[in-house]
């Protein structure tokens, strides 16, 4: 964002973030350092991120979100990383309900600060912190080296991967993981409805509901991201 020539830096910047991954993948619940030492270490999100904004899509597809089952996220990249590659995926820098909320899954994730951002450099940022990060995205995906071939490939992995933790959280009936899986629905449907398909969003939003037509409670979390009554009967 700040750079004249950010080629000239790149390679130097990938022997940092890739020397990270040996300590990540030796033990991804632990690598998070505390006191002094947490300042300047990156933990699990951060050093994914950083992977997956080198563009090393596979690399973190492979390495970073292969946990097999459909719970147990919470201390993995597999939350940050969905909501990342839902945002990569996007067509447009528009914002709705669902990818709005996946900005804010990643901003959390990394602990992006707006104020950090401004260290350094000579003017102010008006933007908040999540505004800020939405531009810094658009402006470095606009740089991006994917193929629509790859990325119809990373969309239908997607949302597997949105439907297996769905099925994992309504099996287990945890409730209070309703509107986390919401959220990723309606950010699916509108990357869908971005590429193209007519009604994306409420058509996802409404086979998700289908799915499980008797729950209540997660059809309420559906309609606080958009869907709209009288969908998926």
């Amino acid at each position: 964002m700040e750079c004249r020539d950010f080629s000239a830096v790149t390679e130097e910047i990938k022997k940092i973030y890739q020397g990270m991954y040996a300590h990540i993948e030796k033990n991804p619940y632990a690598f998070n350092p505390k006191g002094e030492l947490q300042e300047n270490k990156a933990g699990v999100n951060e050093g994914y991120m950083l992977a997956f904004f080198g563009g090393e899509f596979q690399y973190v597809k492979e390495h970073a979100m292969g946990v097999k089952d459909a719970l147990g996220w919470s201390l993995t990249f597999m939350k940050c990383g969905l909501a990342a590659f839902l945002l990569l995926l996007l067509e447009g820098e528009k914002l709705r309900s669902g990818c709005r909320e996946m900005c804010r899954k990643v901003v959390s994730s990394v602990g992006f600060e707006k104020e950090d951002y401004e260290h350094g450099i000579s003017r102010h940022i008006p933007e908040e912190s999540q505004e800020w990060f939405w531009k810094c995205f658009c402006h470095w995906k606009d740089r991006v080296s994917i193929t629509e071939e790859e990325k119809q490939q990373y969309l239908e992995w997607v949302e597997g991967l949105v439907t297996k933790r769905l099925n994992g959280i309504m099996e287990g009936n945890y409730r209070k993981y309703y509107g986390e899986c919401a959220g990723y629905i309606a950010a699916l449907g509108e990357v869908r409805e971005s590429r193209g398909e007519t009604g994306g969003k409420q058509n996802v939003m409404a086979e998700y509901k289908a799915l499980y037509s008797r729950r209540t409670a997660f059809h309420k979390e559906l309609r606080a991201f958009g869907m709209k009554d009288g969908r998926g009967r």
